[in-house]
């Protein structure tokens, strides 16, 4: 068996930077390859319809004393961007007594960075709240 795989009792909950790190500039790569793709189509003449995501981002917080409901609240008020769409968060059991919030959103890739416009701006105004948020899908329309 693999021990270097994840413990079934939840013990591995360190986040390797060295693979966020690289999940970051590959992300930051995707953009700008989409970016570069955009306007090549758009000096060829090209009319297209724009790009579309639909993302679904888990929020967990630091401890059961967060109001989810008001963070989402708070979150979809200080996030408003052209091309952006929140949709109806939820919340979902993890352990112990806590929560995670499920917040779908859908955005036009041209004018949003996911990075850049959405995790990092909660990550910066909502760290004394926020744990960690993790995209759990990411899907192209």
């Amino acid at each position: 068996s693999d021990s270097e795989g994840s413990d079934l009792f939840g013990g591995d909950e360190e986040i390797h930077d060295s693979d966020y790190e690289a999940e970051e500039r590959i992300r930051k790569a995707a953009l700008e390859h989409n970016k570069a793709k955009a306007a090549r189509d758009a000096a060829a003449g090209k009319k297209k319809a724009a790009a579309q995501s639909m993302i679904v981002l888990e929020i967990k917080p630091y401890d059961e004393e967060t109001d989810l409901k008001k963070l989402a609240e708070s979150i979809r008020n200080k996030i408003t961007k052209e091309g952006l769409k929140w949709g109806e968060d939820t919340l979902a059991d993890m352990a112990f007594g806590l929560q995670k919030l499920i917040f779908p959103l859908s955005i036009v890739d041209d004018l949003v960075s996911i990075d850049d416009d959405v995790i990092m701006v909660i990550e910066e105004e909502f760290e004394d709240d926020v744990q960690s948020i993790e995209i759990a899908a990411f899907n192209k329309l």
